[in-house]
C-alpha cells in the first residue's frame, strides 16, 4: 500500500478464531460522500464495499467489468477492485 497510513481507514470482519479479514480503503473519498449524506437527511449506519456487491458462489470467482475497472469477488469477505486491464494479473 503506497499511501500514507493516516490517509487510509481499516475495517475488519473476524472469520475464525484465527482470521480476519481486511478492508483498507482511503478516507477521504468516504467521508465527502458521507457529508453528503448527512446534508441530505440520511443516516448512514453501516458500509459494503463495491467489490462485495458482486456475486459469489462457494468455490468460485466471479469477475465483473464496469467501465475501466475491473471487480473481481474471491470469497464471502474477500475480492479487489483494479483496472480493467490488470485483472489477468490477480487471476493467473
Amino acid at each position: 500500500i503506497l499511501t500514507p497510513v493516516d490517509e487510509l481507514g481499516f475495517a475488519t470482519h473476524r472469520l475464525s478464531a484465527t482470521h480476519l479479514a481486511c478492508a483498507v480503503f482511503a478516507t477521504e473519498p468516504v467521508e465527502r460522500q458521507l457529508d453528503a449524506l448527512t446534508a441530505a437527511g440520511l443516516a448512514v449506519v453501516q458500509c459494503v464495499p463495491d467489490v462485495l456487491c458482486t456475486p459469489w458462489q462457494t468455490s468460485t470467482w466471479t469477475l465483473v467489468f464496469d467501465g475501466d475497472d475491473a471487480w473481481l469477488r474471491t470469497g464471502p469477505y474477500a475480492g479487489l477492485r483494479c483496472a480493467g486491464p490488470q485483472w489477468r494479473a490477480f487471476v493467473e
